[in-house]
């Protein structure tokens, strides 16, 4: 009716408006609280707000009786609860959302509110910034190819401002696919080294020549790859156990004679053999016991003639025991001439399992067949890589 009337009693229901009002209570979203507060009263979610925030409270049969006068103490209770407790400050920060933005060349990101204001992280935008986001590099992904226009070549092309500039030239003899056409006539391939490769097979095309690469294992010089340094004369690399002889040299394990050759398909002596032997297995020798003696004292032989022969079978045992290899203990047939009544056939046949040695196609071994220089070295070559040790 437009009255105020000051001076009325004020009722509990009033008093709460007026406070939450004053405090600026958030609003409630535990629903209705007291019995005789229901959701169409006037102060519904005032008296509601005060209640969550510890303001105020009911009566023990769980009404408000909002239409009461409120009493003194009541009101000093609640005032000093507001103003001491400090429990019914609105958060002001609600409804408040800090989403990124630009401000010309700046990002402004990673938002959040702090006591009602927004505060970011930000960063320049090298090349802009726009609808929040700063934009990309324009010459991303942007590939500035050689192309052709009539006779002229567009080429060495670099990306400015997400457009393509070039060097350009006039092609004497036409331009195609990105190049110029060139003259062939007196264009003379060569072939030729860079390194360790081998650049061979040269063919001109469009005035340039274009090769095919290879890889030279032992280098490359004056055009043509390297071929290995070979140790012996009388071992070239067409012979068929060049690499493992060389490897030997050059692990210190086998040398030659002194006119430079290896006699690979001389017998191999009881000597040589041990030599080998024990150089491979880095045992060392004395001046009292020579390479025989120190074979002879590790069990690896019994005969010690120095001018003994070796057959496949004789020296096939020896490098079994240094090795030390597991011996079988059933017999099952692998080589037709080597039975279970031959002494070595546990010798041999450890290095069969342990990838030392092979026999012939006709799955024969010929035991008694002379171990030649060369046979003496594949085997000794297998047994030095095939990744176990000797015995101590």
């Amino acid at each position: 009716d437009g009255t105020f009337r000051p001076n009325d009693p004020i009722t509990r229901a009033e008093a709460i408006v007026f406070l939450a009002r004053a405090y600026e209570l958030p609003s409630s979203d535990s629903g209705q609280q007291f019995s005789d507060v229901t959701p169409d009263h006037f102060a519904y979610d005032e008296i509601n707000a005060a209640a969550e925030c510890g303001l105020i409270g009911g009566y023990g049969d769980g009404t408000f009786r909002p239409d009461e006068n409120l009493i003194r103490r009541h009101g000093a209770v609640i005032i000093y609860r507001a103003m001491e407790e400090n429990t019914c400050e609105s958060d002001l920060c609600e409804n408040i959302s800090c989403e990124d933005y630009c401000d010309e060349d700046t990002l402004y990101y990673d938002g959040y509110c702090s006591e009602g204001s927004c505060k970011y992280e930000s960063r320049l935008c090298e090349f802009g910034c726009e609808n929040a986001e700063c934009i990309s590099d324009p010459c991303q992904n942007l590939e500035c190819d050689n192309y052709c226009e009539n006779y002229t070549l567009y080429y060495d092309g670099i990306c400015v401002d997400g457009k393509c500039e070039y060097e350009s030239k006039i092609c004497e003899h036409g331009c195609e696919n990105g190049v110029c056409i060139g003259n062939c006539e007196g264009v003379v391939c060569e072939d030729y080294c860079s390194g360790d490769k081998l650049y061979h097979n040269g063919h001109c095309i469009n005035g340039q020549c274009e090769y095919d690469i290879k890889v030279c294992e032992h280098g490359c010089l004056d055009g043509a790859c390297k071929e290995q340094e070979q140790y012996f004369s009388d071992v070239p690399s067409s012979h068929y156990d060049f690499e493992k002889i060389q490897w030997l040299y050059e692990q210190g394990v086998v040398s030659g004679y002194s006119d430079g050759t290896f006699k690979p398909d001389n017998i191999i002596t009881r000597a040589q053999a041990s030599k080998i032997i024990v150089k491979a297995a880095g045992w060392k020798t004395t001046d009292d016991c020579d390479y025989i003696c120190t074979l002879h004292n590790k069990g690896v032989i019994t005969t010690t003639d120095p001018q003994y022969q070796e057959t496949r079978r004789t020296f096939s045992v020896m490098i079994a025991r240094a090795k030390g290899f597991d011996l079988p203990t059933e017999y099952e047939e692998i080589f037709s001439d080597v039975s279970e009544s031959d002494w070595s056939w546990k010798y041999i046949y450890a290095l069969y399992a342990n990838g030392v040695v092979y026999g012939y196609p006709d799955a024969t071994f010929r035991p008694n067949e002379k171990a030649t220089r060369a046979v003496a070295c594949r085997i000794l070559y297998r047994a030095m890589n095939d990744g176990t040790g000797w015995i101590n």
